[in-house]
């Protein structure tokens, strides 16, 4: 019996280089720590990981940056004030402006009928019109 109505979002690599350019990730690192970081020491970053590696490294004055909830409100206020479509959140957006998209539209579902009408896509995790199956 089906009981989930929701989607869920694939980030690749992760989550942050799925939603953020490498140039958006430095100015949010200044905009973060007023620290000016050279964008071109990170163009080879393939993770998120790698990413404050190399701050850790090259930026030692930075010792204490790391992920964490301060992280998180930064990429989100960023995120808000930078959509990449108009109004935020649509399909073309940033993930993270459709997850907050999604969250707010989250609380207009009606299990029951939508459940009906609605099924997710497995490969990408989004709401689809429900496929009629014999």
């Amino acid at each position: 019996k089906e009981c989930f109505l929701g989607q869920f979002f694939i980030s690749k690599p992760d989550f942050e280089l799925q939603n953020f350019s490498i140039e958006e990730l430095c100015k949010i690192v200044k905009i973060h720590t007023g620290v000016l970081i050279n964008v071109d020491d990170f163009k080879n970053i393939n993770s998120i990981k790698t990413f404050f590696n190399k701050i850790e490294r090259q930026y030692p004055d930075l010792n204490r940056f790391s992920k964490g909830q301060e992280w998180g409100e930064v990429l989100y206020k960023y995120s808000i004030e930078h959509p990449k479509t108009n109004p935020s959140g649509l399909n073309d957006d940033r993930i993270i402006n459709q997850v907050i998209r999604f969250c707010g539209f989250s609380t207009l579902l009606n299990f029951a009928n939508d459940l009906k009408d609605k099924e997710i896509d497995i490969n990408t995790g989004r709401m689809i019109k429900r496929i009629k199956r014999k």
